[in-house]
């Protein structure tokens, strides 16, 4: 009986791993995964002698065959709960935290990158015809280190942020320092690791009063809720399925503002807010429609135009500043490839501003096309 009950398990494991693999290679791969808000890798069809030798080919292998399995949404959130119940706190790079936050694992940044990086920064600052500022805006690592799990071990941010302030040749933003002053406020999402309208809107006064200008008092604008079913990025990637969805608010009508996008490649004047993006899992694109190399927003009051070097944060940051300018202009150096210091000259901008996450600067080797 014994032997027969052995038997049936073999065959059942051997049965299912002999499925999942077929069905891996067998049904058609995935370009995307809505639920992830990424591109999944694809069976790599290049080969050679240097990409077996260097491991770049096995690399991708790898990541095939863990990106296309079937089913592979419902694996990732069995494992989070298995973890989460085993009392472990953190699964594929994000701590499980308190009052029901994600925290995404920072990790020290490379020190070929923070040099490559500065020296880009600052070759930029010294050969723009007009001034310019920069700023690193900190994970909720270090806005909410209370709620992160006993024993966690993430990055510094502090202390590298710093470190590259001391080395830049131009004035920097104290976004950290702005933002630490309002930790007891949802300046955060839960689940997501970009920051709210809320901290979107201290981390424009922080860019106002940099540039001189008046800052925004969050008493006089008017706040909306558009959804209450937000499950961003770390929850996706977690599989933390019991975590409580977060709200995104806005606080700026889009009456009076013209809006021109370039996602599809070519100028077209849009709306600011896409609510049709909250119908989908990325959330987060309801503003501005999604991640794109240029946009510009004109507002046809007085005040100058802007130039916003910038990543995904300044989505929904853009719209906050365009009530103190005339003109803002959005431009994502992942994905535009044209040169910032002809934009500038060509455009009339007044002033410029480099504004990056701490994980997007120190893992993304973008900025250094900042000179071309």
């Amino acid at each position: 009986m014994k032997r027969i009950y052995s038997i049936i398990i073999t065959v059942l494991f051997c049965g299912f791993i002999g499925v999942m693999g077929l069905g891996t290679f067998l049904l058609p791969s995935k370009k995307f995964s809505e639920n992830e808000n990424r591109y999944l890798q694809e069976f790599p069809k290049k080969i050679s002698g240097k990409t077996i030798l260097d491991g770049t080919y096995i690399d991708k292998f790898t990541s095939f065959t863990s990106d296309q399995i079937p089913l592979r949404d419902n694996w990732v959130f069995m494992k989070a709960a298995l973890e989460k119940a085993s009392g472990r706190q953190e699964n594929a790079g994000v701590l499980f935290g308190k009052e029901d936050t994600l925290f995404m694992v920072q990790k020290d940044p490379k020190a070929d990158i923070y040099e490559r990086n500065m020296k880009a920064v600052n070759q930029f600052a010294e050969e723009c015809p007009v001034p310019v500022w920069f700023g690193l805006i900190p994970t909720q690592v270090t806005i909410w280190p209370e709620r992160l799990p006993a024993g966690a071990i993430t990055a510094d941010e502090t202390s590298f942020i710093d470190k590259v302030y001391e080395g830049t040749k131009m004035p920097c933003l104290d976004v950290t320092g702005d933002l630490l002053a309002h930790a007891d406020e949802p300046i955060f999402y839960r689940t997501d690791h970009h920051w709210t309208s809320l901290g979107a809107l201290y981390g424009t006064n922080t860019v106002l009063e940099a540039l001189g200008l008046e800052k925004i008092d969050p008493a006089s604008l008017t706040w909306n809720t558009v959804s209450e079913s937000f499950c961003g990025t770390s929850w996706s990637r977690a599989g933390a399925f019991w975590t409580k969805p977060d709200q995104i608010q806005t606080c700026v009508p889009e009456e009076g503002i013209e809006f021109t996008s370039w996602i599809t490649g070519s100028p077209k004047v849009t709306t600011l807010y896409h609510p049709e993006m909250l119908e989908k899992k990325d959330q987060y694109s309801y503003f501005l429609g999604g991640e794109q190399g240029l946009c510009v927003i004109r507002t046809g009051h007085e005040g100058p135009r802007v130039l916003l070097i910038r990543d995904s944060y300044a989505d929904s940051l853009s719209p906050i500043l365009s009530l103190r300018c005339s003109e803002v202009h959005l431009f994502d150096m992942r994905y535009n490839k044209m040169s910032a210091k002809d934009y500038i000259k060509e455009n009339g901008i007044d002033y410029c501003v480099i504004l990056y996450s701490f994980e997007t600067y120190f893992q993304g080797s973008d900025i250094v096309l900042i000179n071309k």
